[in-house]
């Protein structure tokens, strides 16, 4: 079950996410880590941010979690 809690959390990891993948690839494009290993890791970290975000709105679509959602405060 998808809370206000967790979703603030999985919202929060999604971001992290996605900008430690952009700030791993600008550092391997600068030259401060290999291209090839860096650029990759963070490709898959900012594709898993953005993964992990759409995850998180499908589940909150469904019935159950729209209801309990409903109640956050905002």
């Amino acid at each position: 079950m998808l809370s206000c809690t967790s979703l603030r959390t999985g919202i929060l990891a999604s971001a992290v996410s996605l900008v430690a993948g952009f700030a791993i690839v600008f550092l391997a494009a600068i030259g401060l880590l290999p291209m090839v290993t860096a650029g990759y890791f963070g490709f898959y970290l900012a594709v898993a941010g953005v993964l992990s975000l759409l995850v998180l709105f499908a589940i909150s679509l469904t019935p159950s979690a729209a209801r309990s959602l409903a109640e956050c405060r905002h």
